[in-house]
């Protein structure tokens, strides 16, 4: 399972970067209802902030394998990025020493980023 570490420096450098009032905006009409994916889609960095593309699976047909495809986005900073890697890490080490996932488990497909 591979993490992602970002040193504090580039926080400092990039933290600075800002949704801009339309993302804003939309980020504050967005539904609290929860939303279902099955993983990240992809992984990027535009004009400052992370995007993040959220993925489905939907049934298979025909006996092929699903597509993943495209479910929304949630875009933050960069800084709240890294903050919320730090959360999912901290989760991760939790289901390990819960025994659910364990260390050699690994994705069929990760997520590449962008």
């Amino acid at each position: 399972m591979a993490y992602c570490q970002i040193s504090s420096r580039y926080v400092q450098i990039l933290g600075n970067a800002r949704m801009s009032q339309r993302e804003q905006s939309e980020a504050k009409d967005v539904s609290k209802d929860p939303q279902y994916v099955d993983e990240f889609k992809r992984i990027g960095l535009t004009n400052g902030a992370v995007r993040i593309e959220l993925g489905v699976l939907p049934p298979a047909e025909d006996g092929q394998p699903p597509v993943l495809e495209a479910a929304g986005m949630l875009v933050m900073t960069v800084e709240g990025f890294v903050r919320s890697a730090a959360t999912i890490d901290a989760f991760l080490k939790q289901l390990l020493e819960k025994g659910v996932i364990r260390r050699d488990q690994s994705p069929a497909q990760p997520a590449k980023p962008s």
